[in-house]
């Protein structure tokens, strides 16, 4: 049984660092705008979307840990997932607040 459980650790733990290396590599193509416009976006629409402070909050948390390859990033996801909606868009928000959605969307995509 033990022989068992340590193939099946072998098999998902590669998946898991792939993933892992996925989600970086799509970070590091839009770490630099995300960081810019999540904070703005915060700032502009948290009154009339609260959601967005803990949007905000998730996407510090997957900044803060994106070269943490224990943190899990599947749990982060799925929370950004039911706070968005799987990322629709509200009607009344400008270009920047739906960039910061897509952008979500794409990196989520990625793992």
């Amino acid at each position: 049984m033990s022989i068992l459980k340590h193939q099946t650790h072998d098999i998902i733990e590669p998946s898991k660092k792939e993933g892992v290396k996925m989600i970086q590599k799509k970070y590091s193509e839009l770490e630099e705008e995300l960081q810019m416009i999540v904070p703005i976006v915060a700032r502009v629409h948290g009154d009339a979307h609260p959601e967005f402070h803990e949007v905000k909050r998730i996407y510090d948390e997957i900044h803060d840990n994106i070269d943490n390859a224990s943190y899990d990033f599947a749990s982060s996801f799925q929370s950004l997932r039911d706070i968005t909606h799987n990322y629709e868009i509200p009607n009344d928000v400008c270009q920047t607040y739906e960039k910061v959605y897509t952008s979500l969307k794409a990196l989520d995509e990625a793992q």
